[in-house]
């Protein structure tokens, strides 16, 4: 099977689009990076089972790593 992780971006409690985010091993290797959309939402498809951080890169400078976070079986 294949597998995925998404989730949404905020800035200031509010969701924001255009992102930088990256999808990182357990080691905090890059393995994805992608932008948020429009809506804050951003997805990490085709990966491999396993858990990964999701680092997310703010216009003002800062940041912060997510997870672990557990891959999902896509449906």
């Amino acid at each position: 099977g294949s597998y995925y992780i998404d989730g949404d971006v905020y800035v200031n409690n509010s969701l924001s689009s255009e992102i930088s985010v990256i999808l990182l091993d357990n080691n905090f290797n890059k393995i994805q990076s992608t932008v948020s959309n429009i809506n804050g939402h951003y997805v990490f498809n085709q990966i491999p089972a396993g858990q990964y951080y999701i680092l997310s890169n703010y216009p003002n400078g800062t940041n912060d790593i997510k997870g672990p976070i557990q891959a999902q079986l896509i449906t």
